[in-house]
C-alpha cells in the first residue's frame, strides 16, 4: 500500500481489482512487471475496460474480483483481503479469463524443454 491507502503490489507481484466492471491497477509508482504488462495487453485485446488507478483499501469490500500477477506464478486469484471476502469468495470470470489467456500466451512463447 502507499501512503494514501491504495493497494499497489506485493514484493514481486502487482495487484488488480475489478470495481464497477473495470479492471483497475496502479498506473505508476509500482513494479513494472512483465506479467502485469502482458495481462493489461490481453485485457485490452479482450475488450475489457482498464483503468490505471490503484484501488483504495476502503474500496476493497466493493471489488467483485481481485488477483495478483507475477512472473513466477502468472495470474493468482485473491478471494479475501483481511476480513473482506472478494465477490463470491471464488475466482471470478474476469480473473479466470485473463488467467487462461495469460497461460495460452505463455505456452505459445515458451521454448520446448529438451533432454540431452
Amino acid at each position: 500500500m502507499d501512503a494514501a491507502g491504495r493497494v499497489l503490489e506485493g514484493a514481486s507481484s502487482n495487484f488488480f481489482g475489478v470495481l464497477d466492471g473495470c479492471l483497475r491497477t496502479a498506473g505508476a509508482g509500482v513494479l513494472a512487471g512483465v506479467t502485469r504488462g502482458v495481462v493489461l495487453t490481453l485485457a485490452r485485446e479482450a475488450g475489457l475496460e482498464t483503468v490505471p488507478e490503484a484501488v483504495p483499501l476502503a474500496q476493497v469490500p466493493r471489488l467483485s474480483e481481485a488477483f495478483l500477477t507475477s512472473s513466477s506464478r502468472g495470474v493468482v486469484p485473491i478471494v479475501r483481503v483481511d476480513d473482506h471476502v472478494i465477490g463470491t469468495g471464488a475466482p471470478g470470470p474476469v480473473t479466470q479469463r485473463l488467467g487462461a489467456l495469460y497461460e495460452a500466451r505463455r505456452l505459445a512463447y515458451a521454448e520446448p524443454i529438451t533432454t540431452a
